[in-house]
């Protein structure tokens, strides 16, 4: 388990599939934040722990597919950073500095 400030996170980048490149770095400090909804409705045994972890593995199998979010290429892994599970836990999925497209 790591933190940021007072917030634990549950580092799960190891697990995750990653291309053999990048999209880039984040320069700077962010200034923000976005929250994306994962909608349709997911199934509780993939809403937190280990189901959630499968899932995510699907997630960034999909994003990484040739073609996926409008790129060619797809991406060069799953493209969002943190996860909040249903359960209030937040898992760490990609470098902070780490350039995505989502």
């Amino acid at each position: 388990m790591q933190a940021i400030g007072n917030m634990a996170l549950f580092d799960v980048r190891a697990r995750l599939p990653r291309a053999n490149w990048e999209i880039g770095r984040r320069q700077g400090n962010p200034d923000g934040i976005v929250l994306h909804y994962n909608g349709p409705a997911v199934a509780p045994e993939s809403q937190f722990g280990e189901g959630l972890v499968q899932k995510l593995i699907r997630n960034a199998r999909w994003h990484m597919r040739p073609g996926s979010l409008g790129a060619p290429s797809g991406g060069d892994g799953l493209q969002y950073h943190l996860c909040v599970a249903s359960d209030g836990q937040v898992l760490w999925m990609r470098d902070l500095e780490a350039q995505l497209w989502h």
